[in-house]
């Protein structure tokens, strides 16, 4: 009985993960530039991806904060459907930040 029992449990577990691995197939729903940028997002393909961008001729920021794909924005679609989504999204992210320091205090002369 106990044997039965553990096959069975064996065999709901296997067939449950293999349900939540299958991949979700996208299929682009039209031609447009910023379609072929969502779909190239999700390759997982950072180069093509910011090349992709820069052919929009929109800024990066423009891209990341306004594009949207299937209702989500850029990074949410990524990382719902992408490959390699944690790579991906931070070449997104860190391209969209810029810090500069700028020393804005001088010291005095003593000597003159």
């Amino acid at each position: 009985m106990k044997t039965i029992s553990k096959i069975i449990l064996s065999v709901v577990l296997t067939s449950g993960v293999a349900l939540s691995s299958q991949a979700v197939e996208l299929k682009a729903g039209d031609n447009s530039q910023l379609t072929k940028l969502c779909m190239t997002a999700v390759t997982g393909n950072r180069a093509a991806t910011l090349n992709a961008i820069k052919a929009t001729g929109y800024s990066h920021k423009f891209v990341i904060d306004n594009v949207k794909c299937n209702a989500n924005d850029m990074i949410t679609f990524v990382d719902q459907y992408g490959k390699n989504s944690e790579g991906m999204i931070r070449a997104l992210e860190r391209r969209g930040t810029h810090v500069s320091i700028r020393d804005i205090a001088m010291l005095a002369r003593k000597y003159r």
